[in-house]
C-alpha cells in the first residue's frame, strides 16, 4: 500500500515537473524569439537610417537644373561611341552589366532587372562629343545600394559593345521626382548620369552626374 501511495506521488511529481519544464521552456523559446524580432528591427532600423543618411548627404547634391549646365560643344571633336555593356563605380564596389532599357510615359516608369543596370536607350550612348548617357539600376544589394556613397572626383567607367572604356569623374547628385523628364533635354558635353530610387518609400529618383575624363 505504501509503495503504490509512493508510486502515485511520483507519478503526479512527474507531471508537475513536466508541466513546469514545458512552461520554462515556452519561455524561453518566447524570450529568444523576442530577442531576434528586436535583433531584426534594429538592423531594419540602422539599415533605414543609413540608407537615409546616405541619401541625404551624397557628396555635391545640387538642383536638376544647376546640374545640367554645361559649356557648348566644342567643333570638330573626334567622335567615339558605342552602347554601354558595362558600368563600374569601383569606389563603391559597383560592377554591372548593362543592358538597354526603356521610360513608359503613361504610367511614369522604367523596364527594370533585378541584377542589372540598364541603359535608357532614348539617351545618348557613350560617345566623347556630346550629350547624356543615362545609366539607372534598383537601389538594392548587388545593384546600386551602395551608390549614393559615391564621393566627389571618384570615377565610373563604362564599356560598350565597340570595346572602349569611357572614364567619368563624379561631379554632383540631384534628387527629383519621376515624372521630372527635364534631365532629358540635356544637349553639352558628354556627361554619365547614373540614376537609383531615393526617399524614405523609395518614391524619388537620385541622379549621379559625372563627366567624361578620358577614352581608351
Amino acid at each position: 500500500m505504501f509503495k503504490r501511495i509512493q508510486s502515485k506521488k511520483s507519478r503526479s511529481n512527474s507531471r508537475k515537473f513536466g508541466w513546469l519544464n514545458a512552461i520554462t521552456g515556452l519561455r524561453a523559446s518566447l524570450l529568444a524569439g523576442f530577442c531576434l524580432l528586436f535583433i531584426g528591427l534594429a538592423l531594419f532600423a540602422y539599415q533605414m537610417i543609413s540608407t537615409w543618411q546616405d541619401q541625404q548627404t551624397s557628396a555635391g547634391t545640387v538642383p536638376l537644373s544647376e546640374a545640367l549646365k554645361s559649356s557648348a560643344v566644342e567643333d570638330g571633336a573626334p567622335y567615339i561611341s558605342g552602347t554601354p555593356v558595362h558600368v563600374e563605380v569601383p569606389s563603391v564596389g559597383i560592377s554591372l552589366p548593362v543592358i538597354p532599357g526603356g521610360y513608359n510615359p503613361k504610367n511614369n516608369s522604367w523596364t527594370l532587372t533585378l541584377d542589372k543596370a540598364q541603359w535608357g536607350n532614348m539617351t545618348q550612348p557613350a560617345n566623347d562629343k556630346h550629350g547624356m548617357t543615362f545609366i539607372y539600376a534598383h537601389y538594392r544589394k548587388g545593384v546600386f545600394l551602395k551608390l549614393p556613397k559615391v564621393k566627389q572626383e571618384e570615377v565610373a567607367q563604362v564599356k560598350t559593345d565597340k570595346g572602349h572604356t569611357f572614364t567619368y569623374v563624379f561631379r554632383s547628385a540631384s534628387v527629383t521626382t519621376p515624372t521630372d523628364t527635364s534631365i532629358f533635354a540635356y544637349s553639352g558635353k558628354p556627361i554619365l548620369v547614373l540614376q537609383t530610387c531615393t526617399g524614405a518609400k523609395f518614391e524619388n529618383r537620385q541622379l549621379f552626374v559625372f563627366d567624361l575624363i578620358k577614352v581608351e
